[in-house]
């Protein structure tokens, strides 16, 4: 969530089980070039910048005069259609856009996690958090099933029969952790 007029951005994410918010200030300091291009009925002008760890390339039109684009991105002379990072690793592009007839409320929803508002955190206990539950991703399924030993319980399509299943299942999901550690701020990615 971002105040439309400023670059305080508040950050939502989910680590393990529970949902954290914190606050962070992204400046992106775009560079306009010459280049043109059209899409549908509007027409495009190429925008560069630099945000997060990577190299982007906005297509923005100064038609619709809405200085918006998709995740952090803003700040541009118009609404931003299309947004790439150098490695086609994120595409972004707009699909539809339309006037409403009134503006809704988004309370209880979007700042929620199951009707629970998320617990705000710096960016020191972010890290911190994330790393302790790479550690042992499987904490409160360990402790669960430690406590209640007669019932059956299925772990990513494991049944659990004794405690030392919990130590290679760990190993194979902090493996894909690593695989998909590659967040749209490539600077904030964690080092596992």
């Amino acid at each position: 969530m971002r105040d439309r007029n400023s670059f305080k951005n508040q950050n939502y994410e989910l680590i393990g089980h529970d949902m954290f918010s914190f606050p962070s200030e992204d400046h992106i300091n775009w560079t306009l070039t010459n280049d043109t291009r059209k899409f549908g009925e509007y027409t495009l002008q190429k925008a560069m910048a630099n945000f997060g760890g990577r190299s982007w390339t906005a297509w923005f039109t100064k038609e619709i005069s809405i200085s918006e684009g998709p995740y952090k991105f803003h700040g541009l002379p118009g609404l931003i259609f299309q947004l790439e990072d150098s490695r086609s690793q994120y595409i972004f592009t707009l699909i539809k856009n339309r006037n409403l007839a009134e503006t809704y409320s988004t309370t209880g929803f979007i700042e929620t996690y199951y009707g629970r508002k998320p617990l705000e955190i710096s960016e020191k206990t972010r890290v911190r958090k994330k790393l302790e539950f790479y550690n042992d991703p499987l904490h409160d399924m360990r402790n669960s099933y430690k406590d209640n030993m007669r019932g059956e319980m299925f772990v990513m399509g494991t049944k659990i029969t004794s405690m030392e299943q919990f130590n290679e299942l760990s190993k194979k999901l902090q493996e894909m952790i690593r695989k998909t550690n590659n967040p749209i701020e490539l600077d904030k990615a964690m080092t596992y």
